[in-house]
């Protein structure tokens, strides 16, 4: 059997950056020791996964933190929070960096953002009773809210689109687009698609259970504007390149159908069948 498309797609981005990268010039990001986070980066980079056939953007070469990817989700998306101690503790240390100081929060950001412009609702209201709109997108770019607070985070996955299209059957099917802008690749390459991939099964699962018709997320288009590797990370391209393709195929399916803000972690059914071998070293977090 030959390799899944995500790691098709991985290793193909780990080649394309060490040949074919350009360096970056005085970079914003900064290690902890104060030293610029340099990085080599690609631009446009676009992944298609039929997720309604199996395909998933889950990587088997490294391993990816499905439970903590749904968390953030839990965070932006149902919770609706930008505040630290509101969020599941397990990706506690994923935000902390980012904290704008003193505050406890991340700032005026992701579900704040989400909250402030009531975007989930409208999204779910619209998808109800207009399927066919071209207008079902949640945008966290918000200039307002940058200008209120030019210290909060800025968003990397800023952007998704919904498409829905019923089948001669009756099923829907939903297509999802999340736009990115920038992607520290070696630490989310498959995280920050999977995650969203959830979030539609769950937005799935709501227009099943409020419509009683079903509803399927069937294509899934990533697109990344700035992929990129930074210089202390490099050590780990040639060992995730020299790693056997795994031949089993991961799954992560939704086994229930609720409102939307009632769904937990739980409510997924998650099948890694092989495991992976960590890095020599950690990879050390740009900030």
């Amino acid at each position: 059997m030959k390799e899944s498309k995500a790691d098709f797609y991985f290793r193909r981005c780990l080649n394309e950056v060490a040949i074919n990268g350009a360096w970056d010039i005085d970079p914003r990001p900064r290690w902890r020791d104060g030293t610029p986070a340099h990085s080599k980066f690609i631009t446009q980079k676009t992944f298609d996964y039929r997720i309604d056939k199996g395909e998933l953007p889950l990587i088997s070469l490294r391993s990816t933190p499905i439970k903590g990817g749904w968390y953030d989700m839990e965070a932006i998306y149902q919770k609706q929070t930008n505040v630290l101690a509101e969020m599941n503790p397990s990706i506690l240390s994923w935000w902390k960096d980012f904290e704008v100081r003193g505050s406890g929060t991340i700032g005026q950001t992701y579900g704040h953002t989400v909250k402030r412009y009531d975007l989930v609702n409208k999204l779910l209201r619209g998808m109800i009773s207009n399927p066919y709109s071209r207008r079902h997108i949640m945008n966290l770019w918000q200039e307002q809210q940058m200008i209120e607070d030019p210290k909060a985070l800025v968003p990397c996955a800023y952007e998704t689109m919904w498409s829905m299209e019923q089948s001669v059957g009756g099923i829907w099917y939903v297509d999802l687009t999340l736009n990115q802008r920038s992607q520290d690749f070696l630490m989310t390459a498959s995280i920050n698609p999977m995650q969203y991939v959830m979030l539609g099964m769950t937005i799935c699962g709501h227009l099943s259970y409020h419509t009683k018709t079903k509803h399927v997320l069937r294509n899934f288009k990533y697109n990344v504007q700035n992929l990129h590797i930074y210089d202390r990370h490099f050590f780990a391209i040639n060992e995730l390149l020299s790693r056997p393709t795994q031949h089993e195929r991961p799954s992560v399916e939704l086994e229930a159908v609720k409102d939307f803000y009632d769904y937990t972690i739980h409510d997924f059914k998650i099948h890694i069948p092989y495991s992976v071998e960590k890095l020599s070293k950690p990879l050390e977090l740009a900030i």
